[in-house]
């Protein structure tokens, strides 16, 4: 359908004046019957519905929304589309976890396809609103129609929000969400010519939720309080731009913007990648100061070992601030049995002076052989872990063969394979848990230089555009698919036990007995430094009857909550308590301070239906339906989520007949 002809989300040819301006999920496609071909959509939302929604035991499709559809406009779901549908269509809900209660819009092309669908025995019609006709099946309304507008709904749970529907239909309420202006400001910040649109909105209470770790966090761990998704989809794929308001504004960036070659040269068969630029200043800084506990006592022991300080400012001024985060797979070799495709990590990270840097990753790794040598608690005859050389053409990979450590403690056999690998060429220090990857990493970027190709430039550009962005993660999902399909195929065949949701939920309570369970969520509070409020209170849990929504924690079992980072000083002081002993919260309530005692119990048990297997399998079969993603951040406002994701579906299998 040329663009030309299509709505903008928020004029009046768009559904969006006809739905209330209470509601928080609304999506809307333009050129329908252009869409549906082109995004392979039952492929793609039967993995997300299998991924999110669906319940264990139940089919993880489309269908199952088909087939009410079918069942409710009588004939094909194609055929719907073809000749009752049109090409504009939405789905209105009243939150994105609430799509049961929904319903559907439609902009019409036959009317005469709306009179044959109402003239079917089943169909009963109600009394009119206005000029809006009403039917229903059964006793409650479930089809709406005026003019060429229809909506429907195929669960009890929608009715309710059809009829305030059909009341904006009428002209009787004049509430809807294409007239809520703070709607209108964010679709004004989406490209033109969006196929289609998503809006999500939060209410109050959620709003407070997003704003505590628990929330969605798209970016830098703030949560979206309301966006709306532009949805273009083009012959190489589906793109889809974010702009949103941000729950918690993220502070602004120090270390500039991400540069393209971060990422152009990395191999070609990459699983995939995270580039942002770092400050290592202040990053080292909150190290120094406590905010990383497990890394504070590592160092300890590290100038214990070497002598000396190993963060020092000659470290930190050689450092750059392009940061790659890399998740490759090792390569199949014929004459070797492969249980399962072997991932890698690896950290890269550009560096403005070589010989500091050296210096400092070696004695790092000396310290670190050093510790683990004392520990080690195997049979005797395993060799003591050291560093060794390799050459890689003009660059020397150093390298300690962690997997011998490993091996007495765990049956894992990747951990057998692990090592510490590294090398500064190039300008870039490159750290991976595999010697492999580490040539891998090397051979791509010569390969770059020279112009020789077959990296993933082509995908960094088109996911970029030319913009400056501030963080960017790709995947060639089809390929991690793979990966994780051959873990899971390995586990099956080797540890079958380890399938069962009921292995896992033995396992993670056994390990969660002593974890502290309070029932409370806090968030901190900008305007006061050391201070928590209470934005949640689990009714049946300890907290509750003695803890209330607002109330302000500046204190735990007699000590004052840091004033830096009050919400990891809280989560830490409760780790490490016993289990059995009362927590003694100093709050403020209103105008005066109270201690207040609250009994622990250990963590509840794991729910019945947690089960990570079946996540990956739901990972799994949404990844195969893309050969590659890209996810762009383009920071322009602390306030502000500015995104842009890029996906490009698999390739379709030709089958060949017999």
């Amino acid at each position: 359908m040329p663009a030309a002809a299509r709505a903008e989300p928020s004029s009046p040819e768009s559904l969006a004046h006809l739905v209330p301006a209470q509601m928080n999920f609304f999506l809307e496609v333009h050129g329908l019957r252009e869409v549906r071909h082109t995004w392979r959509l039952n492929d793609i939302w039967s993995g997300l519905v299998g991924l999110t929604i669906t319940p264990p035991g139940r089919p993880a499709s489309l269908d199952v929304w088909r087939n009410q559809v079918e069942r409710a406009v009588g004939m094909p779901a194609d055929q719907a589309i073809d000749r009752l549908l049109g090409e504009q269509m939405a789905v209105v809900a009243p939150r994105l976890g609430a799509l049961r209660a929904g319903v559907v819009l439609a902009r019409v092309t036959r009317s005469d396809a709306i009179d044959d669908l109402v003239g079917r025995s089943e169909y009963k019609e109600d009394k009119p609103v206005g000029d809006v006709r009403r039917y229903r099946l059964g006793g409650r309304v479930r089809l709406a129609r005026s003019a060429d507008v229809v909506a429907f709904t195929t669960s009890a749970a929608g009715t309710e929000l059809l009829e305030r529907i059909v009341r904006i239909m009428a002209g009787t309420d004049d509430a809807s969400l294409g007239t809520y202006a703070t709607f209108r400001a964010e679709v004004r910040r989406l490209p033109a010519d969006a196929q289609g649109l998503i809006y999500f909105g939060r209410s109050p209470a959620a709003e407070i939720r997003a704003a505590t770790p628990s929330g969605m966090a798209p970016i830098g761990g703030a949560a979206i309080r309301r966006g709306v998704v532009g949805l273009y989809a083009h012959d190489d794929g589906i793109h889809a731009e974010l702009r949103g308001l941000l729950a918690t504004p993220l502070p602004t960036p120090t270390a500039g913007t991400l540069l393209p070659e971060a990422l152009a040269k990395l191999p070609a068969d990459t699983l995939a990648a995270f580039a942002v630029p770092v400050d290592y200043r202040a990053e080292i800084e909150r190290i120094r100061t406590g905010r990383y506990p497990q890394l504070v006592v590592y160092f300890t022991l590290l100038d214990a070992i070497a002598g000396q300080r190993t963060l020092d400012d000659r470290l930190i001024d050689a450092l750059g601030t392009q940061t790659v985060f890399v998740i490759g797979q090792s390569r199949r070799r014929p004459d070797a049995p492969q249980l399962y495709i072997t991932p890698m990590a690896a950290l890269m990270i550009d560096v403005n002076d070589p010989a500091p840097v050296a210096e400092m990753v070696h004695r790092s790794a000396v310290g670190l052989v050093s510790l683990l040598n004392t520990q080690r608690a195997g049979p005797g005859g395993l060799e003591n872990l050291r560093v060794t050389t390799a050459e890689h053409g003009p660059h020397t990979v150093y390298h300690v063969g962690l997997g011998s450590f490993f091996k007495p403690f765990t049956k894992c056999v990747y951990a057998h394979t692990l090592e510490l690998a590294w090398t500064i060429a190039d300008g870039r220090l490159i750290v991976s848990t595999h010697r492999e990857h580490v040539t891998q990493l090397l051979d791509a970027h010569r390969a770059g230089v020279d112009g020789q190709g077959g990296l993933l430039l082509p995908m960094v550009e088109r996911a970029s555009s030319g913009a400056s962005a501030s963080s960017q993660f790709i995947v060639q999902s089809a390929a991690a698919a793979a990966v994780v399909q051959s873990w899971i195929d390995y586990v099956n065949r080797e540890y079958p036990d380890m399938t069962q949701p009921e292995w896992w939920q033995r396992t993670v309570l056994k390990k969660g007995e002593d974890r502290l369970a309070l029932g409370i969520g806090v968030a901190p509070i900008s305007a006061h430094p050391g201070c928590l409020r209470v934005s949640k209170v689990q009714p049946g849990r300890p907290g509750a009857g003695r803890l209330e929504v607002g109330d302000r924690i500046v204190g735990i079992d007699g000590r004052l909550l840091s004033t830096e980072d009050p919400q990891a000083d809280f989560a830490t002081i409760l780790r490490a308590r016993q289990p059995r002993k009362p927590v003694v919260l100093r709050i403020e309530r209103a105008d005066r301070s109270m201690d207040v005692t609250i009994p622990t119990t250990p963590q509840a048990a794991m729910p019945g239906t947690f089960d990570p297997v079946r996540l990956l399998r739901g990972l799994t079969a949404l990844a195969k339906q893309f050969d590659t993603g890209a996810y762009t951040t383009f920071r322009d406002e602390p306030d502000r989520l500015n995104a842009r994701l890029t996906l490009t579906p698999a390739r379709a299998k030709t089958v060949s007949s017999p």
